[in-house]
């Protein structure tokens, strides 16, 4: 896995919002902030920042179906483990020989579908090419993330800065940098006090996708 090392929210944000106004915490309040996006992510499969994932599977499921007006089922593709998902990149396979080579993505459809996680099926009439038995026979390469750093935009109204974050998200790393920077000790052993875990949970609701809780 890879991962932007660019924050999805400003320092000065973040500051803003802890009320500080000097620059002797400044360091310690990034790493406060990658300590709370890393637990988000891993508490929700979400990609706050942009990252590239690979997902290995011994098969890519069955070929979709002709439309019919119903969804394509879920049951029958490979779910991808991370979202918000970008772009299907590479899928690498090893042939019958044990070689590795790489599937045209062409012949693959990634679907998404509403608090369920998106999946990748073959498209129909595409044929699945000959594997080498192993576990990791198809290797999927894919691009998720909400975002890079905040954007400054110009427009007749003045100048703004946004980010394509979720506000939802934006205030649950909020909470959570707050919680560590006023908390310290607790933070150190993983406690994070009863109301701030509230506050979080009902925040990061919507993002935790069906299948995972």
């Amino acid at each position: 896995m890879s991962r932007s090392d660019t924050l999805p929210l400003s320092l000065e944000a973040v500051k803003r919002h802890l009320s500080i106004s000097h620059f002797f915490d400044d360091e310690r309040l990034k790493l406060l902030t990658w300590t709370a996006i890393d637990f988000i992510e891993n508490e929700c499969n979400v990609a706050i920042c942009n990252s590239v994932w690979q997902q290995s599977t011994p098969n890519l499921g069955t070929t979709c179906q002709p439309y019919t007006g119903r969804y394509h089922s879920r049951n029958n593709g490979i779910r991808l483990l991370h979202y918000p998902v970008l772009t299907l990149d590479h899928c690498y396979y090893w042939d019958s020989d044990n070689n590795p080579q790489e599937f045209n993505t062409d012949n693959l459809i990634l679907l998404h579908d509403y608090r369920y996680p998106s999946f990748v099926q073959l498209k129909y009439g595409a044929t699945q090419p000959v594997a080498f038995n192993r576990p990791d026979s198809f290797t999927l390469e894919y691009s998720v993330g909400y975002g890079e750093a905040e954007i400054t935009v110009t427009g007749d109204e003045g100048t703004t800065v946004t980010s394509s974050l979720p506000a939802g998200l934006q205030h649950a790393v909020m909470m959570l940098v707050s919680e560590l920077n006023e908390n310290r000790e607790s933070s150190v052993t993983g406690s994070i006090q009863a109301a701030t875990q509230i506050g979080l949970n009902r925040l990061l609701a919507p993002y935790k996708m069906e299948g995972w809780q």
